[in-house]
């Protein structure tokens, strides 16, 4: 722990994270968090003005300082939250209601199979002038022409609360949108665009197109042509599933989206090419300054995405100290780096990206000098290798804690991925970089250089996809929730500060963070041995889940499920379990509850007890008002094999009888009961009591 106690940056970032967190969780103090900050503020200035020589008054000064440092990590998250934003877009929408609304279209988002998916700035909704941003996305068959970053269009449309996962298998896409700032969405149909307002298309989005359209006229083979608009312009739209996946599964995703080793690798180059400038007197400062330039140019130009800005941001803070010539140690200017960009975003603490970039770089800052300083081969060749492998453990022990978390599975073979990669990655980035300047500027479409490229990366997929797919390399767990990942984090700090200084104090800290490790880790395990049964959304299916903490049972009359999108996310979701498939029961008791199917025959039960629930299947034509007055059900249930359009006639029916209908195609899945140990009895003993009620 010495590299985060003697780094002032990195102890104030601490802080500032913990105070980002806890608003997450509590979010509703701000008006006491705001009064304890002046409270501190007034002490420290006091005890450093008119107390000064008091050391008993100056003993709690630093802790203060580092409470008051807390608490501005609280109060500008906080204030960064709609409710705190008076022209938050929030606070202005009717939800349910259409509305006329002004919006600029941000950026594009990579398109889902059935959406076109954008991020627009929310300009005014109706009369009132409105900030903040949402996700507005379109069906790809409807008529729609594709809309471009710049442009700006009066809607009518209906503002929606991003919505809950379907599923309870399903990622939770509003955490990742909720680290961007974006907490709505907006579905446009064919006839929402009310006008197409006067406006620039992104300069950058302009150059980027050109460079795009130009790389089209090359040459270049559509795998070639990828990898270079993920690496140098990134744009990822035209990857596929597939390849994504290769690239994931061994351990080379890093290299697709613009991160500090691209950034990296272009301030060398620049730094390179004005290296003969260096010659004339006064001109280290210029330099220094056009690289710095150049640098922020290309975020610009490739959009300013989150990875090129948290990119660029650690690199000018290292070139800042080159300027003003006062060297500083690596982590305090990645302490710097991290301290402002959560003060001017600290939504991104919860962004996957952030977290893996800057665990990343803090790893190898801290321990690369001490494990390189353990041995340094002579040879070339061999240390170039050697520091490749380094690296490569390094980093991957950095993220370890957020792929667990995220991804829940390491690639075991990354070590050989790595060495390969990153022995061309060079290559690969400068080269991409000259096709796109020769295509773009100089109208040069062919050439050798291009058959050369070709084949590199033809070799390169090959040998991704052979370590793709060895998948008994892959080491596949579940997925720890985010306070086992912050403590496999801290394990680790603790850890390797006793590989190089063994002092009892370090054991004790170690001591004490694994016996917390372990209580969360019995926590999660108690919370996990809950059973739990869900009536799952899946349209044009009748699916029941059952799960368990060793296996998962899904309930289905549908015998080729297991070749199907449901089963793939399943067997991701719950790959340390036995999936299990049963036949769909046409009755079932679960805590108590009576739960009755009625599908497309309209064959029901004469008579059912009291606290029956009625499940709607297929679009069924069963008379449900009669249905309601013979069997009188507490609730009824439609699912998702039910057309919206029926779903829409029972609604009716159970208003006017005063029966609750919940349907799965608005809700998503329902949980049943809360005591599944009791539905395993009603579906494996056909003689109970309920199973004889006789079915017509």
């Amino acid at each position: 722990m010495n590299a985060i106690r003697n780094i002032v940056t990195l102890q104030l970032g601490l802080l500032l994270s913990a105070g980002i967190g806890v608003a997450s969780l509590f979010p509703d103090y701000l008006k006491l968090s705001i009064t304890a900050l002046f409270l501190c503020l007034g002490y420290a200035f006091l005890s450093l003005i008119l107390v000064y020589k008091k050391a008993k008054l100056r003993l709690g000064l630093h802790n203060t300082l580092l409470f008051c440092t807390f608490l501005i990590g609280y109060i500008v998250y906080a204030t960064h939250l709609p409710k705190n934003i008076p022209y938050h877009i929030d606070n202005h929408y009717k939800e349910g209601q259409k509305e006329l609304v002004h919006i600029k279209i941000l950026e594009s988002q990579r398109s889902t199979s059935f959406y076109h998916q954008y991020i627009a700035k929310v300009k005014q909704i109706s009369n009132s002038k409105t900030n903040g941003k949402a996700i507005v996305r379109f069906q790809k068959h409807d008529s729609l022409v594709a809309l471009e970053p710049g442009q700006e269009k009066l809607i009518y449309a209906q503002i929606q609360p991003l919505p809950p996962p379907v599923n309870p298998f399903d990622i939770d896409m509003r955490n990742y949108y909720k680290s961007l700032g974006i907490f709505h969405r907006i579905t446009l149909k064919e006839d929402a665009i009310i006008d197409h307002i006067s406006s620039d298309i992104k300069r950058s989005w302009t150059l980027r197109k050109k460079a795009l359209q130009s790389l089209e006229h090359t040459s270049l083979k559509e795998p070639s042509k990828q990898l270079i608009q993920a690496m140098v312009l990134g744009y990822r739209d035209e990857w596929s599933t597939d390849r994504r996946t290769q690239y994931s599964n061994a351990g080379v995703a890093h290299i697709l989206a613009i991160s500090g080793l691209h950034i990296g690798l272009l301030y060398l180059v620049l730094f390179w090419l004005f290296l003969p400038l260096q010659r004339i007197s006064n001109s280290r400062i210029p330099v220094y300054l056009i690289c710095l330039v150049g640098l922020w140019a290309y975020a610009w130009f490739t959009g300013m995405s989150p990875s090129a800005t948290r990119s660029v941001s650690m690199l000018s803070f290292f070139i800042a100290t080159k300027i003003w010539q006062r060297p500083a140690p690596p982590l305090h200017i990645l302490g710097s780096s991290y301290i402002v960009l959560l003060l001017l975003k600290p939504e991104w603490l919860f962004h996957i990206g952030f977290q893996m970039s800057f665990s990343a770089v803090f790893f190898i800052l801290w321990l690369y000098p001490k494990a390189i300083s353990l041995w340094e081969p002579k040879y070339l060749l061999i240390k170039r290798v050697w520091q490749i492998i380094l690296i490569s453990c390094i980093a991957q022990l950095g993220v370890l804690p957020w792929t667990l978390h995220y991804f829940g599975k390491i690639p075991g073979l990354f070590l050989l991925s790595n060495l390969i990669i990153f022995s061309v990655l060079s290559v690969l980035l400068i080269g991409g970089m000259l096709i796109l300047l020769l295509s773009l500027v100089f109208n040069v479409y062919n050439g050798w250089h291009i058959e050369i490229y070709n084949f590199l990366i033809k070799q390169i997929d090959t040998y991704v996809q052979w370590v793709s797919l060895q998948d008994n390399w892959i080491l596949t767990v579940s997925k720890p929730n985010i306070a086992i990942s912050i403590s496999i984090f801290i394990l680790l700090i603790f850890a390797f500060q006793i590989l190089w200084q063994r002092k009892y104090s370090y054991l004790r800290n170690l001591s004490i963070a694994g016996i917390a490790f372990l209580i969360l880790i019995s926590f999660s395990k108690t919370m996990a041995t809950r059973e739990e049964v869900w009536l799952l959304q899946e349209f044009g299916e009748s699916l029941i889940l059952q799960i368990k903490p060793n296996e998962i049972t899904l309930f289905t009359n549908n015998t080729g499920v297991d070749s199907t999108y449901l089963w793939r996310r399943l067997s991701d979701t719950y790959s340390q379990r036995k999936i299990n498939t049963a036949e769909l029961p046409k009755s079932f008791k679960l805590d108590h509850q009576i739960y009755v199917h009625v599908d497309s025959t309209a064959i029901y039960p004469e008579k059912v007890p009291d606290n029956t629930v009625i499940i709607l299947q297929h679009s069924t034509k069963v008379n449900l008002d009669k249905l309601i007055h013979n069997l009188r059900p507490v609730k009824v249930i439609a699912d998702g094999s039910n057309y919206p359009n029926t779903v829409l006639h029972w609604q009716e029916t159970c208003i006017e009888r005063k029966t609750p209908l919940l349907y799965t195609g608005e809700k998503g899945a329902i949980r049943l009961g809360s005591s599944p140990t009791i539905f395993e009895k009603y579906l494996r003993k056909t003689s109970d009591s309920f199973a004889k009620i006789p079915q017509r």
